[in-house]
């Protein structure tokens, strides 16, 4: 387990050393390494976001956070591809049912056509709240995915 976490903050060291992390985002960077994530402030077509990502149980929680004139924007890495079909239809509907006991999680379809999971809050306390859903929730929608 020493090993294990020492090896963690190694990573985090030399990734902190080869990234600058955006200061406009440092208070939400730092909350989330505070979590146990490895975060950063990586450009997306042209807009600085930010990336988290940490393993919970067997399970490795990847999502990006859209900073927006309205707050934050979560989105989970791609589940799987959405194509519109039946069996996509019916995995996301079956999706949106499981997080159904959620208050700020849905199940939703990215812009690239993949099945992800997403949050939109006003507020960084909000945005702690989602990502707390997040990991709650992300061990149940994945096994649910593999499942059906």
């Amino acid at each position: 387990r020493d090993l294990h976490r020492l090896i963690r903050r190694q990573r985090q060291m030399c990734i902190r050393d080869r990234h600058f992390i955006y200061d406009k985002y440092s208070s939400v960077i730092n909350g989330l390494e505070r979590k146990g994530y490895l975060a950063g402030t990586p450009l997306s077509e042209g807009s600085r976001i930010i990336a988290a990502s940490k393993n919970i149980d067997m399970y490795r929680l990847s999502f990006s956070i859209y900073v927006e004139d309205y707050g934050y924007h979560i989105e989970s890495d791609g589940l799987l591809p959405y194509s519109g079909d039946y069996d996509s239809m019916r995995i996301l509907r079956y999706l949106k049912e499981l997080l159904e006991g959620s208050k700020l999680l849905r199940a939703d379809v990215s812009e690239e056509n993949f099945i992800v999971i997403t949050s939109g809050v006003y507020e960084l306390e909000d945005l702690w709240g989602a990502v707390e859903e997040l990991e709650q929730y992300y061990p149940l929608v994945v096994e649910a995915v593999w499942r059906t």
